[in-house]
């Protein structure tokens, strides 16, 4: 009879699981060695937080779950922001906690902690692990992260259950979801509604990653002649170059401005797969309640924060092609288009941008950047005043070549979102880290995993010796710069401690020349870019 870490480790494997992150405890390694022995390479990392936040990237990439393990106690506790992340971000990812032992539990206070609860706010299941329900509670906990709405669940897994023998387990079978099709009624009132239309817009979200719509949903555009706007966790679902993509929304950014003229301008609103947790407060009232919209997507619009006159709930790719066998006469032109999008570039690059008075202006990391990476690449963005920037100035091409935390928003993302990238990626291509020198900063000893495990992960710092993002909105408010200051630090050493190639820049010729041969040497490299920060005041 197969042990309860046994019957764990097979569930994950037939769920296309081939990595879990994670510090072990001594309460965890029967798991780990029942994962290694299906094929589950365990991943070590320096926190927590960074192994949660490489399931969560993991799971998007991979599209199987992530999985992060933790021991007890304060290992359990710092994986809390982790399942937090995955439960804003809409990430299928399991997190397992180790738990003492059940007859010292009641007895025993050391590293005692009911994670059991802990979890529960920040997850759509919490459930303690037993003999007799483990192979119940593995079929329940993988279904429930796909179900409606992706997210975590949360398992706590003492020491003597992850070795005791489970009470029944006769292997896995097949437990698939059933997909439905929206009624042929709500879909002849769509079809209505995009037949009345000449201003139609389509709004894309992070939905999309959690159906087969990508290529649907291209070609719904292009036949319709639809532009799409779209939350910044789905750039690439459509070509950044094609002319009906026009650009990535909600964020609060200068550029949002030619968005809100956009929406302003439809007489329907077609929302795919979108997602209102990745919107930030003055995005609740940019559509205008007049305007009719259609809801497609695999779950309801629950949040009720727009007015949903039909919604199609379901499979998306299907339903997108249903709606393209109605009629549609749109009066966009590609030129129009094109124009609005050139009003985003000149928002955040234009006349109006002031010149660096030192180092590199920050948009001009990001445009050299573009203009050296292949198409192909992921990049991974953190979070602060370069991410807002990056969101709509970096062009994607593809799904899933752009990551980041926008639900939750958590500084630290980015770098263990590229070594993530970089697993699953089987270190084929170089994968790209943006991040802010106070993001950086958090997580910045996952350098250490990307040159245990050779990952070519490439780290470029926006060094500005800031947190940006704070002075800018102090320096609206009146407010004198405080408590935003940072040591700068020196990237260069900073990477050799690592035992990876490290690179100071101050002119464009120096980060092109650096980051060139970071791409040709395919090893861990952190960039330090000195950045004059003072155009966040014009673009954020």
């Amino acid at each position: 009879m197969a042990t309860v870490s046994e019957v764990i480790a097979a569930h994950l494997e037939a769920a296309g699981t081939r990595h879990i992150f994670g510090v072990p405890g001594g309460d965890s390694l029967a798991l780990m060695e029942a994962c290694r022995g299906r094929g589950i390479d365990f991943v070590l990392t320096n926190h927590e937080t960074s192994a949660g936040f490489m399931a969560d990237a993991y799971s998007l990439l991979s599209q199987t779950p992530g999985v992060y393990l933790t021991t007890l106690g304060p290992g359990a506790t710092n994986g809390v922001s982790a399942a937090a992340q995955a439960l804003l971000e809409r990430s299928p990812v399991l997190v397992i906690t180790a738990q003492i032992a059940r007859e010292h539990q009641g007895a025993m206070t050391h590293q005692m902690v009911d994670t059991e609860a802990l979890y529960r706010p920040v997850t759509k299941w919490s459930a303690t692990l037993t003999p007799e329900n483990a192979d119940v509670v593995m079929r329940r906990a993988l279904r429930t992260l796909y179900a409606g709405r992706p997210g975590p669940v949360h398992l706590s897994l003492a020491g003597d259950v992850a070795d005791a023998e489970a009470a029944s387990f006769d292997g896995v079978s097949p437990d698939p979801l059933e997909g439905t099709t929206p009624a042929r009624r709500e879909l002849d009132a769509a079809k209505d509604s995009l037949g009345k239309s000449r201003r139609p817009v389509i709004l894309a979200g992070l939905g999309a990653y959690h159906s087969e719509c990508v290529e649907p949903l291209r070609d719904f555009a292009a036949r319709a002649r639809i532009p799409v706007l779209y939350t910044p966790k789905v750039k690439g679902v459509i070509p950044e170059d094609s002319p009906w993509a026009v650009g990535s929304v909600g964020l609060g950014m200068a550029a949002d401005a030619v968005m809100r003229e956009m929406l302003a301008a439809a007489d329907l609103v077609i929302a795919v797969g979108f997602d209102q947790v990745e919107l930030v407060t003055g995005w609740r009232n940019a559509l205008d309640p007049g305007c009719p919209l259609i809801w497609v997507d695999y779950a309801p619009c629950d949040d009720a924060i727009y007015h949903v006159d039909v919604s199609l709930v379901g499979d998306m790719g299907p339903t997108l092609a249903a709606l393209s066998e109605g009629e549609c006469t749109s009066a966009w032109t590609e030129g129009e288009l094109l124009e609005r999008k050139g009003a985003i570039r000149e928002t955040l690059t234009g006349r109006g941008v002031p010149e660096a008075r030192f180092g590199i202006s920050p948009h001009r990391v990001t445009q050299i950047a573009r203009a050296i990476l292949p198409k192909t690449s992921v990049v991974a963005s953190d979070v602060g005043a370069q991410k807002l920037m990056n969101t709509q100035l970096w062009e994607s091409y593809h799904p899933g070549t752009y990551l980041l935390t926008n639900g939750f928003s958590s500084m630290g993302y980015g770098l263990p979102a590229a070594v993530a990238a970089a697993i699953v990626g089987d270190s084929a291509e170089p994968v790209v880290c943006f991040a802010g020198d106070g993001g950086f900063a958090m997580t910045m000893h996952e350098m250490e995993t990307a040159v245990r495990l050779d990952l070519p992960v490439i780290a470029v710092v926006f060094d500005d010796r800031s947190l940006s993002l704070i002075a800018t909105k102090q320096r609206r408010r009146g407010f004198p710069e405080n408590g935003v200051s940072l040591v700068g630090k020196d990237y260069e050493a900073l990477a050799r401690g690592f035992g990876a190639a490290g690179y100071h820049v101050e002119s464009e010729e120096a980060f092109e020349a650096a980051l060139k041969r970071a791409l040709a040497e395919k090893r861990p490299a952190i960039i330090g870019c000195v950045v004059d920060p003072r155009e966040y005041d014009v673009q954020l």
